[in-house]
């Protein structure tokens, strides 16, 4: 699974989801899923696709807990718009930016 770190410390996490939402679907990406993550309780768990797309997954989450924010996707769902949307994407999933958006590779 690929990592990109949005937020390190959002202090209002329901304004930090709604900036992201609609940034989203100012990029024509539509919510697949809006769930929530049992290992981050109350926390926004959203699965986005491009309109008009079959193929691809991007996923953000936002753990209220914790203040941070991420998108993630795996290696075998990130078609070329998964990675044209994340550039688009960084800044708009805290309000308060961390420093600079990181990303990380788990297995």
């Amino acid at each position: 699974m690929h990592i990109v770190a949005l937020c390190e410390s959002c202090e209002n996490p329901d304004a930090c989801a709604a900036r992201f939402r609609t940034r989203a679907d100012e990029l024509d990406l539509e919510v697949t899923l809006d769930s929530t993550l049992s290992r981050f309780p109350g926390s926004v768990h959203l699965h986005l696709r491009k309109r008009g797309e079959k193929a691809g997954t991007l996923e953000y989450t936002m753990d209220p807990g914790s203040g941070r924010a991420w998108m993630s996707f795996h290696a075998n769902r990130a078609k070329p718009w998964v990675n044209d949307s994340i550039g688009h994407l960084l800044g708009y999933g805290c309000i308060e930016m961390a420093a600079t958006p990181r990303s990380s590779e788990r297995e």
